[in-house]
């Protein structure tokens, strides 16, 4: 289209060059300055818009993706990843209220387990409750023992260490888990382990189930792809079944291959053991080929 605008134009200079010398007899007579400069700012407003289109075309051009069952995602197997930072939380609780709200906590602040030592060192502290004849002994006054003790216990002193122990266990649990390059994020609860298990299915087959990827930033999609690449297997993500809005997603991948996934967990995404279930199935992995 610019091209041919553009040999129309040249076409008009040229007659307007011609008309110029008088080789069309019989014209009125104008001022042809002017004619070719305006015609020689429209060829140079042209010749500028085809460049760029011809910039736009190259920008615009499809990226073909690929479209097999599990993609191929940008960060492949091998690729050195930071894990996420995990830090496990109390928030106060409605029984724990009463020896918190001293020290401007409300019900369901949050707090590490260091600031919960300090608190309740601070309470038995200000009311004068270590024991005068063992300082490893703390006394119960009437708040902690109506919070702390069972109705069928009768306990005048605890240790240090059980007194702690007790408070942990009346508050709420929650965790923080920091992505990198992300704001924290506080969820309730107890973080949930990666599960790994192995399930034997018809005609003797085995397939390897890992569920709750997601909680620690792993893309179930990714880990599949990663895990089919290096153990030369099918795999499948499938939504898992349940009444939540969003109840996770579940990597199958045919055979024992508890190995090579404890493997990826640990070594590429460096997901501490701690948060990893089913990895006793490792050994029966080795003897059963």
């Amino acid at each position: 289209m610019v091209r041919q605008r553009t040999v129309s134009l040249n076409c008009r200079l040229v007659h307007v060059h011609m008309y110029s010398k008088g080789k069309f007899p019989g014209e009125h007579h104008v001022s042809f300055k002017i004619i070719l400069e305006n015609l020689s700012e429209k060829y140079t407003t042209l010749k500028k818009m085809g460049m760029q289109k011809l910039k736009d075309f190259k920008a615009k051009r499809p990226v073909v993706e690929n479209t097999t069952e599990v993609p191929s995602l940008p960060a492949s197997a091998g690729t050195q990843r930071e894990p996420p930072s995990i830090e496990e939380l109390f928030s106060v609780s409605a029984a724990m209220l009463p020896i918190f709200s001293e020290f401007g906590y409300s019900k369901s602040a949050v707090m590490s387990p260091s600031d919960v030592r300090t608190v309740v060192t601070n309470y038995v502290k200000s009311h004068e409750l270590v024991s005068t004849e063992n300082k490893r002994m703390v006394v119960l006054d009437p708040t902690l023992t109506k919070i702390l003790l069972n109705k069928n216990e009768d306990i005048v002193f605890l240790p240090w260490d059980q007194l702690f122990e007790r408070v942990s266990s009346k508050m709420n649990k929650c965790h923080q888990i920091t992505f990198p390059g992300q704001d924290p994020l506080v969820r309730k609860g107890k973080i949930e382990s990666i599960e790994i298990k192995v399930e034997q299915r018809m005609g003797n087959k085995k397939v390897t189930l890992i569920r709750n990827l997601e909680l620690y930033g792993i893309s179930p999609q990714e880990f599949a792809h990663n895990i089919q690449l290096k153990a030369a297997c099918s795999t499948s993500v499938s939504q898992l079944p349940g009444k939540n809005i969003s109840p996770g997603m579940q990597v199958l991948i045919q055979g024992n291959q508890v190995a090579i996934v404890a493997k990826f967990l640990l070594d590429e995404y460096k997901i501490p053991k701690k948060y990893i279930s089913g990895l006793e199935h490792l050994k029966s992995g080795k003897k059963k080929k």
